[in-house]
């Protein structure tokens, strides 16, 4: 198995695996495939990613951690995280400031207690759960991360349709918007590019569609999730940079990604009523003008800015 991975990554020019279910194997198996990619791939210069998944709750670092090392996997899927985004952004069962001394906690745990070069998942679905789009409609118990028991019941019969309304799709805009300015690398579930809906396995597996077979919700989605994912390629501040917290509320959040002279700003607004949200941003020493992603505005980098946001809204701010 450990040759034909070789192989395959040589050949196809493949720049990582996905390991599923990893504690239902050896961690022989694991450590012997990192030291083949070591010798046969990464010498070449190559960057190779490991990542791996282990079903946990929101307190799984545990579990999670035992398989993060330079001998075992550069990562895993980071399920504490998947929860607490759920709860936060799909959910609104979990406010800003909750979720806020949860960060405090999950970034230390990887770097500090298991691996310092780990490089975790970040997740808002995957096979074993219920769409995210679902979750976010409130088609199930409209507390449980994972849809709870209707999530299970739904999958045969009354199955969850496509929304007809923009909310849900704009949580999902804001939970993706999170986790691609959050650190670690986001991890898109075929289908949560768009909004797709789906009770639990199988459910959540529906046949992948494209171009006018998406709504304009869906179309809407998967444009802001391509303006992401272009956007992360031209800010190291987003892949190397660090976290500095702005403002924190029960519904608004905003930080800062710092890497040298590139930083990127995060605002979210997850309630239901417009909110302005002033920024004190002397620390960060900008100068000149500063534009917004969504908008496409131009800010002067005073010390102090005042952005307005609407209901379940996000912007991000550059330089």
């Amino acid at each position: 198995v450990i040759n034909h991975l070789i192989w395959m990554i040589q050949e196809f020019d493949i720049d990582g695996l996905r390991l599923d279910a990893i504690r239902l194997m050896k961690i022989d198996f694991t450590s012997s495939l990192k030291a083949a990619i070591q010798r046969k791939v990464t010498t070449t210069g190559i960057l190779f990613y490991m990542i791996g998944e282990t079903f946990t709750g929101d307190m799984g670092w545990e579990e999670i951690g035992d398989y993060l090392g330079e001998s075992k996997l550069d990562g895993q899927f980071d399920f504490p995280l998947y929860h607490h985004i759920v709860r936060t952004f799909l959910l609104q069962s979990e406010d800003f400031e909750t979720f806020t001394e949860f960060l405090k906690t999950n970034d230390y745990r990887y770097q500090n207690d298991f691996y310092k070069g780990s490089i975790m998942g970040n997740f808002i679905g995957n096979h074993d759960v219920a769409r995210a789009l679902s979750l976010a409609n409130k088609d199930f118990d409209g507390v449980s991360s994972q849809g709870g028991a209707e999530a299970d019941q739904k999958v045969w019969e009354n199955s969850p349709k496509l929304p007809e309304e923009e909310l849900p799709f704009k949580k999902m805009r804001n939970a993706l918007t999170f986790m691609s300015t959050h650190p670690g690398i986001p991890i898109i579930y075929q289908g949560d590019e768009f909004g797709m809906p789906g009770a639990n396995d199988p459910d959540n597996r529906r046949m992948a569609l494209f171009g006018d077979d998406l709504s304009e919700n869906q179309k809407e989605n998967l444009s802001h999730t391509q303006i992401l994912g272009n956007f992360r390629k031209k800010h190291q501040a987003l892949t190397h940079g660090t976290r500095k917290n702005l403002a924190v509320s029960e519904n608004i959040y905003a930080f800062a990604m710092i890497q040298g002279d590139d930083t990127v700003i995060a605002l979210f607004n997850n309630g239901e009523d417009e909110e302005k949200i002033k920024l004190d941003l002397s620390e960060l020493k900008l100068s000149g003008k500063l534009e917004t992603l969504f908008s496409g505005e131009e800010i002067d980098a005073k010390n102090k800015i005042e952005i307005t946001l609407e209901p379940f809204g996000a912007e991000i701010i550059y330089n």
